[in-house]
């Protein structure tokens, strides 16, 4: 039976992106209680990205955790085809979709619908525009303040979700560097990259299946110490991104936001940022 919204939620769950089965298992075991599955986005192997999206579902069925199809917020027109061929074959409870595209062309599998961060809410009036459409849980923009976020809660129509925690994608080129040099697949044998600045901010990279280059930010990104405020502020889901990471950095990072929410002072080593949660963009 597809997954429904529970109304009337007490403290946020925990949402984790995963690219593979492996990484799926160590986020349910881990204790999320909420899988968004993107598949082999990084990788041009296996052909078909959602082939393990049915047996993560499968498991999540068995403890009581809904997986969630993610696609990507860049989807050409000839690649949405391949995308919907892949799901048609595989069991999910919803999707986290990243444009109006996708949206449109996947609505008729009539599972539940999640809006990621490239819908860019930032105000009520995206949030009931997303609701009025179907949505069930909206990602607010990463550019808001929490106390924003806070705001947001109280007056959308239905539950939010906020990134937490991992890294975070601060461009999608189409444009790949190896295309100059005569593409022959080098991204897939030498990626992830990095570029730096100036000041030393290393920048990695990331090449996706249909030929983007992701730039992400120098710093991860992680709201360990503010949990109070994060739960202060009413969202319904607190989501780890790991599409990029190990199955042991998932269980890891699950582990301390599990100890955190529970009240426990958690601190990690590194350099973090806390994005735009605290000080906006202005």
């Amino acid at each position: 039976m597809p997954f429904r919204e529970r109304a009337q939620m007490s403290d946020p769950k925990l949402a984790v992106t995963v690219s593979d089965l492996a990484s799926a298992t160590a986020a349910i075991n881990g204790g999320a209680g909420l899988i968004y599955f993107s598949g082999q986005v990084y990788k041009r192997a296996p052909r078909d990205l959602f082939s393990e999206l049915t047996k993560a579902w499968a498991l999540g069925q068995e403890r009581g955790v809904p997986v969630f199809a993610h696609v990507e917020r860049i989807t050409e027109n000839h690649v949405l085809p391949e995308i919907k061929e892949s799901l048609s074959k595989q069991q999910f409870d919803g999707l986290l979709v990243g444009n109006f595209g996708s949206w449109e062309l996947l609505k008729d599998f009539e599972r539940p619908i999640h809006t990621d961060l490239s819908f860019n809410v930032f105000n009520s009036w995206a949030a009931d525009l997303l609701a009025q459409a179907g949505a069930s849980v909206i990602t607010p923009s990463l550019e808001l303040q929490l106390s924003q976020v806070r705001e947001l809660c109280q007056l959308s129509p239905v539950p939010t979700s906020i990134v937490v925690h991992g890294p975070l994608e601060s461009m999608v080129t189409k444009h790949c560097m190896y295309r100059d040099q005569g593409c022959e697949y080098q991204c897939q044998s030498q990626g992830p990259l990095e570029i730096c600045d100036k000041k030393g901010y290393c920048f990695p990279i990331y090449f996706d299946r249909w030929c983007h280059m992701h730039i992400f930010n120098s710093r991860e990104l992680s709201l360990l110490g503010h949990l109070d405020q994060v739960k202060a502020s009413g969202v319904r889901y607190l989501r780890i991104e790991g599409r990029t990471k190990e199955p042991t950095w998932i269980r890891r990072t699950l582990d301390l936001y599990r100890r955190g929410l529970a009240g426990e002072h958690i601190e990690i080593p590194g350099e973090f940022t806390k994005g735009h949660y605290f000080r906006g963009v202005l």
